[in-house]
């Protein structure tokens, strides 16, 4: 080893001390700017969500108080049920990623609240029916 070169030694390299088992049950907590932007993310999507619920009750509903027919309530039911399920799904794939799979699937949910509300009133023909005339 006379001549051989010096190794470079690195300065603030330390192995990790684990405090837990790596299979511990006990998870890291989300830091603050991850709550943040997960809540944000929840806020958003709701508003897009009242938003479609609006254009599609809009859409779908009857004018000048006419009672609403089958076909009203048939398109205006799957249009609020397709719209939900492209709302979740952004929610089911962090969900299959994510080791904090009931929280995800809560703020899903939370996010798409209008539209589920929507699909529970859109079952009364009575939802259906608007005040419109044109």
């Amino acid at each position: 080893m006379c001549g051989a070169p010096p190794q470079p030694m690195l300065v603030g390299m330390t192995t990790p001390v684990l405090t837990q088992p790596l299979d511990s049950p006990v998870r890291p907590s989300w830091s603050w700017g991850a709550w943040l932007g997960v809540i944000g993310v929840v806020v958003v999507e709701a508003v897009l969500a009242l938003a479609t619920l609006l254009f599609i009750v809009f859409g779908a509903s009857t004018t000048c108080g006419d009672p609403a027919t089958a076909s009203n309530v048939r398109s205006g039911e799957t249009g609020l049920i397709v719209a939900t399920c492209i709302g979740l799904a952004p929610w089911v794939v962090a969900m299959i990623f994510s080791r904090r799979r009931l929280v995800i699937g809560a703020l899903g949910l939370l996010s798409v609240a209008p539209l589920l509300v929507g699909i529970v009133g859109g079952l009364d023909p009575q939802f259906w029916v608007g005040s419109f005339c044109f």
